[in-house]
């Protein structure tokens, strides 16, 4: 099952609160979904997303669109970055990684150019100032 970017965004925040929230359950070293044991940042992602305990994290990752080591691997800083034995590190990377993948819905920003009621904002302000635009 593929999930939606914005489910995909959810579970990875989910999973950072979690790991910030309890971090003797985070421990870099287990491949497997954490559910009431400790976890990767995958394994807590996939605990976020409802997979069974015994689900491994590469079917976690390829549910949301990407590989195991595109996680891992996401703005390194050196060599030793690789896996973050820290969990207060690891929510913040998984809270990059999500928003670097999947970011936030937003608007559009308001822009002075766009018309509305047949007068840009140039024209009105050109109007206030009694010069022509």
């Amino acid at each position: 099952m593929k999930y939606t970017p914005a489910r995909a965004r959810a579970a990875f925040y989910q999973a950072a609160e979690y790991i910030e929230a309890n971090p003797q359950m985070y421990d870099y070293t287990k491949v497997s979904v954490g559910e009431n044991c400790k976890a990767c940042m995958w394994g807590h992602v996939g605990r976020a997303l409802g997979f069974s305990s015994n689900s491994c994290i590469a079917i976690v990752a390829e549910s949301v669109g990407v590989e195991t080591h595109d996680l891992y691997n996401y703005q390194r800083e050196g060599p030793g970055d690789r896996f973050h034995t820290s969990p207060k590190i690891a929510a913040l990377k998984l809270r990059l990684f999500a928003d670097g993948h999947w970011p936030a819905e937003s608007t559009e920003p308001v822009r002075p150019d766009l018309t509305e009621c047949a007068q840009s904002f140039a024209e009105l302000m050109a109007e206030i100032k009694g010069v022509p635009a």
